[in-house]
């Protein structure tokens, strides 16, 4: 049996990052209540706040088409809610592209028509896809 130790690994042409399929070729934790914090990240460029509960990701490398998968959750500052609160990509307008993704949160109170925008306190969304 042998052992494989390395300190660096890349490929022939592209980036590192689009080496193994599965992994999140881009991610955002940020915080949009009070003022827009980006907490951390990966190949994000960055961020506009549109509005109450509304943000678009730029990404630093674009992906390959616009069939990627995009994901994502939202929390609040306190941890006593009956509340659901949600983060999710608009798949129309104004933006699901290779470069960017337009997000929305809020909240709901148990119904669908109480779907309500809201800036939440914490939004994690996940991208996963080809890179170009």
């Amino acid at each position: 049996m042998s052992t494989l130790k390395v300190n660096n690994i890349g490929k022939t042409s592209g980036s590192t990052q689009d080496i193994m399929e599965g992994l999140a070729k881009a991610w955002i934790n940020y915080k949009q209540a009070s003022t827009f914090v980006t907490n951390d990240s990966f190949n994000i460029s960055s961020v506009n706040d549109d509005g109450s509960g509304l943000a678009d990701t730029n990404y630093t490398a674009s992906f390959s088409n616009a069939n990627y998968a995009a994901a994502g959750s939202a929390g609040r500052q306190s941890s006593v809610s009956a509340t659901a609160y949600w983060t999710f990509p608009v798949r129309s307008t104004p933006v699901y592209t290779t470069s960017s993704t337009s997000w929305t949160s809020g909240y709901s109170i148990g119904t669908s028509s109480g779907l309500q925008a809201l800036d939440c306190f914490l939004n994690i969304v996940s991208i996963h896809g080809d890179l170009a």
